[in-house]
């Protein structure tokens, strides 16, 4: 099973889709279809979660959510919601 990061990964290097796209499609297209208006996009008054890529392999280096940092150079920090 993949991941979304691993899907939009692959919709750039295997299939030439745009960065912008790739990565709109699973951050605001996702966040307007839940009705999620805080999230998905980066502009005043919205939450601030990020994630960063690393240039070299389009892999997650770092997640900042709630101002808190949750993933920093690819390892996980903080757990999530249902693990232990």
């Amino acid at each position: 099973m993949r991941t979304i990061s691993q899907a939009a990964r692959q919709a750039i290097t295997q299939h030439k889709i745009s960065i912008s796209d790739s990565i709109c499609s699973i951050t605001a297209a996702p966040a307007a279809i839940l009705g999620l208006k805080q999230k998905g996009r980066i502009a005043a008054g919205l939450d601030a979660d990020l994630v960063l890529l690393r240039r070299d392999d389009l892999s997650i280096d770092t997640v900042i959510a709630k101002g808190k940092l949750l993933v920093q150079q690819g390892e996980a920090l903080v757990k999530g919601t249902f693990e232990r």
